[in-house]
């Protein structure tokens, strides 16, 4: 059964990339399709079949026959809002000045091995290759979303699909936060041509409190999704980054907000920890303090697309208490069998008269952070309104932000 979750990750998958794989195809093996192709790239040949040519003209008519050949491929013209279009533009593109500049030594070679690579570079460049801006005005006529998503659309007897021409641009996002923050599982989009008009599907039934949702089914929503270009609500693309904003320009309450999305759809935590072993920084001096919360802040850098985090040093010099704030993507949880095997060991060697000095918390594991990492500190979790609240601390021997 089709979930919102399905429909929003098709949405998300433009056809392009499918596209312009499926045309390089096509492309590199049109010379063994096309009836008599090779008259194409010999001049004697093409006088044939027309004398008054000249090589640009003999270029031109194989790339109309290449055309032809490509635009009649159903496997393409089902990853299409415009398919007439797109291969007439396409068309021009490929008889125009530029491109025929770029293929046109291999073309006067007579070798279609040598330039079949040089077109199939134009739709799919290398990994380190710049993508080529020709084809940029083609992209209007693919599907911005995946080639199954109408399919899942018609499957999804259980959702609610709506149409809205009442919001405003500026209510879109907060309707959406409202909805998710109830626990209704929402796809959202909108288009800006002329007036505002979003499209909705919902796991829920929207009723007349929500003003402006007119129910319509999936014919409705694909026949309106494809007569305008339409974009993902910007609720769906709150991620940390966001987050992280509003903290730094102090929205905290739509810091709480955001986090509270996006906790719906990914594995956001807050955390407060303390540091396990304080008494590192009992020798460090009055001058050597900020050098000491500046390396803190070093050592986590590489994590810092998945944290952000407070690292705040309370007390005074020689009595140093480091406490830390953490919104991360990800668990901290107890790693039950390591903890298992700490027990045991620890037990082991009472039994055998050593001394053990290891603590006797148990070991954590995460998402994010190294074991080694994870395991300097004393795990708590916090709400999202706890962590603002601490991470206005500043600290009285200093702070430093991971972000």
């Amino acid at each position: 059964m089709t979930t919102v979750q399905d429909l929003t990750k098709a949405f998300s998958q433009s056809c392009v990339g499918a596209l312009n794989k499926g045309i390089g195809k096509v492309l590199v093996t049109s010379d063994k399709k096309i009836k008599n192709f090779a008259s194409f790239l010999n001049k004697k040949q093409f006088r044939k079949i027309d004398p008054e040519a000249d090589d640009r003209g003999r270029y031109n008519a194989m790339m109309e026959a290449i055309i032809e050949f490509v635009r009649v491929d159903e496997s393409l013209i089902e990853m299409l809002l415009d398919a007439t279009s797109y291969f007439n533009d396409l068309k021009e593109l490929f008889v125009s000045d530029e491109v025929y500049d770029m293929l046109s030594e291999n073309y006067l070679k007579g070798s279609f091995k040598m330039l079949s690579p040089q077109l199939n570079k134009l739709f799919n460049p290398k990994k380190d290759d710049e993508p080529s801006e020709l084809l940029d005005n083609l992209k209007y006529y693919v599907k911005p979303y995946a080639i199954n998503f109408s399919e899942l659309l018609h499957d999804a007897s259980t959702l609610h699909v709506y149409r809205n021409s009442a919001l405003t641009f500026d209510k879109l996002e907060c309707t959406a936060m409202d909805l998710i923050l109830a626990g209704v599982e929402v796809l959202s989009i909108y288009t800006g041509e002329d007036t505002c008009v979003s499209l909705w599907i919902t796991d829920t039934e929207l009723d007349g409190a929500h003003g402006g949702f007119e129910s319509i089914d999936a014919d409705g929503y694909m026949s309106s999704l494809n007569s305008a270009e339409f974009e993902l609500n910007t609720v769906h693309n709150i991620g940390l980054d966001t987050i992280k904003s509003d903290f730094v320009g102090e929205r905290f309450d739509m810091f709480v907000s955001h986090a509270a999305v996006l906790s719906k759809s990914s594995k956001l935590r807050c955390y407060r920890t303390t540091y396990k072993w304080n008494s590192d920084f009992d020798d460090i001096t009055e001058e050597r303090m900020n050098n000491a919360i500046g390396g803190i802040g070093r050592r986590y850098e590489d994590f810092k697309k998945k944290i952000f985090a407070s690292f705040t040093f309370n007390g005074t010099v020689g009595d140093v208490n480091m406490e830390t704030f953490w919104l991360m993507m990800g668990d901290v949880i107890k790693d039950d069998d390591a903890t298992y095997r700490k027990a045991a060991r620890k037990k082991l060697n009472v039994e055998n008269g050593k001394k053990d000095d290891e603590d006797n918390d148990d070991v954590m594991k995460s998402d994010v952070l190294p074991p080694d990492e994870a395991n300097v500190f004393k795990w708590i979790d916090i709400t999202t309104q706890e962590f603002v609240d601490h991470m206005k601390d500043k600290g009285t021997l200093g702070r430093i932000l991971i972000h």
